[in-house]
Order: structure tokens, then C-alpha cells, then sequence
């Protein structure tokens, strides 16, 4: 053999070798993307219905319900509003469909005003209705907390 057969030879096997190493990894990327999607922070359905009752049975406790923005809202600040409201008041952040869920039926349309509030970040307050007055004061003392109000509906 000469060189020239020599080095053609070469050239064809590791021309073959390629294609082989190629075909393996194009079945193995597309064995890659064909593998289920897989989401592992989903809150599950059973979740979400506890999290409606735990919304429901605050709203059967309370007299007030409003809601702030806070996805401006540095944590401290919000921090700062939490710590400052009365114990019994319920400071509550929740998806703003499972909001509109849990005041959509016929026994919590008192409520349901809220469904036009539940489009951005909210920081939802419940408040019964002997804690109404002391709320309103810590809120009034904890600067800025009122620029954010978005809705009160109150029970009367």
C-alpha cells in the first residue's frame, strides 16, 4: 500500500467514525428533550384547596379586608407593617386566583369586590372586627404603608 491509499483509508474511517459518534449523540440529545417535563415547585391541588379554606375561614372572622402592593416594597418595610398590626390581624399573601376562588362563591360574594383587585403582587389584611380601629392606627404609624392601599371593603 502506498501512502496515498494509506492515507485515504484513514481519511474514510474516521469519516465513518464521526457519523457513527454523531448519529449517537443526535438520538441522545433528542432522548434528552423528548424526556417529561418535570416542575417540582407546583402547588398541588390539594394544597390550593387548603389554602382557599384557610382564606375562607379568616374572611368568616373578619369585619375588614383590604390589600397593598408590595412588589416595590423593601421586606423590612413590610416586616416593619406586620410586626406593628395587632395579633389577630391576619396578614396574608396568596395567588391572586386562589383570592379570587375563595370569594367567588354565593356564600362569600360579600367579598367579592376584592375580584377587581386581584390582578398584581398583594399583601392581603383580615381583620375582625374588634381589631379594626388599633390596625388602622398601626398602619397610619408605619410610613408609607398608606400610599399602597389598594382596596378596603368593609362589612356593615
Amino acid at each position: 500500500m502506498n501512502a496515498t491509499q494509506l492515507s485515504s483509508r484513514a481519511s474514510v474511517a474516521s469519516t465513518e467514525g464521526l457519523a457513527r459518534s454523531s448519529r449517537s449523540i443526535r438520538t441522545t440529545s433528542v432522548l434528552r428533550s423528548a424526556a417529561p417535563l418535570r416542575v417540582d415547585c407546583a402547588i398541588t391541588r390539594a394544597k390550593k384547596e387548603e389554602i382557599v379554606g384557610k382564606i375562607r375561614g379568616r374572611l368568616d372572622e373578619s369585619m375588614l379586608l383590604f390589600g397593598m402592593r408590595y412588589s416595590d416594597m423593601p421586606v423590612k418595610q413590610l416586616e416593619k407593617i406586620r410586626k406593628s398590626l395587632p395579633r389577630e390581624t391576619t396578614v396574608f399573601v396568596a395567588k391572586n386566583s386562589l383570592m379570587r376562588i375563595a370569594t367567588g362563591t354565593e356564600e362569600y360574594s360579600k367579598w367579592s369586590v376584592i375580584e377587581q383587585c386581584t390582578s398584581r403582587d398583594n399583601v392581603w389584611f383580615m381583620v375582625p372586627e374588634e381589631n379594626i380601629a388599633d390596625t388602622v392606627k398601626a398602619l397610619n404609624k408605619v410610613s408609607g404603608a398608606t400610599n399602597t392601599l389598594v382596596a378596603i371593603h368593609s362589612l356593615s
